[in-house]
């Protein structure tokens, strides 16, 4: 149990660290950093009391707060990665309440001593108990729902205004958030047994609750590896054009989309510039092929077409029915589809051309290939080749 510990509490600090000094480091990485030093304070704690009085008594009660705080730490995060902002929200530190909450409501039951405790948790029901887990389960899934909502709606402007969304989504942290709750949910288990038993003197019981112990720290050591690691790979979204504050690029829609009247010949006005333009935009994606360019963003290509952004976003969503990522990435399939079937390219692997054709991952490729032909790309290789 103490090794966990200490490889979890040093882990932290190491990735906390690289996070601070870390070249052109961004203001989610500072706030990763802040997130992973609790969480190295936290395992610390554990080790020290631990260390003290090697019985779970001891401490039971100090994690509660400790987990929401870590959820909140994973909302202040995403929010700051998704915002692009540059400088700490100071409206953010709200979410720090609920943590204070849960340790108020929890700090009667934490400040007994250890028969105190015992004689609470032989108790039925225990409100001391009650409304502190209560509160940290209800903030817990509150900001839960919030940070997939978040990602969620990240994933849908992105691909608004982006070609490629390999290394600006958030996914992994979509999976940590569900890594982090499912291992709350294994502790949560692990109370709830000990609630059951009433810490009885049987020595089985206690040894059995010791290894659900062991068991939970060390997936939370997993955890602060997956954290680290994927954080500290994790660049900054928006790189290529600027920002609104909601996160979508470009420039005041006010100043960039034509004023659209109610009169019937404006609006047959309006349409026949629009339809000329979806011709205009089909000649140049096919002639000059800039989504060869694997990191093509909408701001980009308005910039090439000499239009505004949020005008050619008009047009793909109203007149092309797509959003920028889908319609970048037609033409790319169509592209990589003419050189697979080409006795010129025959001597090129299918993941060399996808490359080649502005795809930048494998995965990408793979699973873009397959929505829009029905075919994985070896499949439509063969089918239409007749190679293997």
């Amino acid at each position: 149990m103490q090794v966990i510990l200490i490889i979890g509490a040093a882990q932290a600090l190491f990735f906390s660290i690289l996070l601070i000094n870390k070249k052109k480091g961004k203001l989610h990485d500072k706030i990763l950093a802040v997130w992973l030093a609790v969480l190295a304070l936290h395992l610390s704690f554990a080790y020290w009391l631990f260390l003290q009085q090697p019985t779970y008594l001891n401490y039971a009660g100090y994690d509660a707060g400790i987990i929401v705080l870590y959820y909140s730490l994973m909302y202040i995060y995403a929010k700051s990665i998704i915002s692009g902002h540059e400088r700490l929200e100071w409206k953010w530190l709200i979410h720090l309440l609920p943590c204070l909450l849960v340790y108020a409501t929890s700090l009667p039951f934490i400040r007994l001593s250890e028969l105190e405790k015992s004689n609470v948790l032989s108790q039925p029901l225990s409100p001391l108990l009650l409304a502190s887990l209560f509160l940290a389960i209800v903030f817990s899934i509150a900001y839960l729902i919030v940070v997939f909502r978040l990602i969620g709606k990240h994933d849908v402007n992105i691909k608004k205004a982006y070609s490629y969304d390999d290394t600006i989504n958030l996914i992994w942290l979509k999976k940590l958030a569900i890594v982090l709750t499912g291992i709350s949910f294994f502790f949560l288990i692990a109370v709830g047994y000990v609630y059951y038993l009433r810490f009885t003197s049987s020595e089985s019981s206690i040894q059995l609750y010791s290894n659900l112990d062991f068991i939970g720290y060390t997936l939370f050591t997993l955890f602060i590896y997956l954290l680290g690691y994927f954080g500290y790979r994790q660049g900054n979204i928006f790189t290529h054009q600027p920002r609104t504050v909601d996160g979508f690029l470009g420039e005041s829609i006010s100043e960039t989309i034509p004023k659209r009247s109610n009169n019937k010949q404006e609006e047959e006005k309006n349409e026949s510039q629009d339809k000329q333009f979806v011709k205009l935009l089909d000649e140049y994606m096919k002639n000059e092929q800039p989504y060869l360019n694997s990191t093509l963003s909408l701001y980009q290509l308005a910039k090439q077409m000499e239009v505004s952004s949020h005008y050619l976003s008009h047009i793909l969503n109203n007149r092309i029915r797509k959003n920028f990522y889908e319609f970048v990435n037609q033409y790319r399939i169509d592209e990589v589809k003419r050189r697979i079937v080409s006795d010129q390219n025959s001597k090129y692997t299918i993941l060399a051309i996808a490359l080649d054709c502005g795809f930048n991952s494998k995965a990408t490729f793979n699973r873009t290939f397959k929505n829009y032909t029905g075919y994985t790309p070896s499949q439509f290789q063969q089918e239409f080749t007749g190679s293997e």
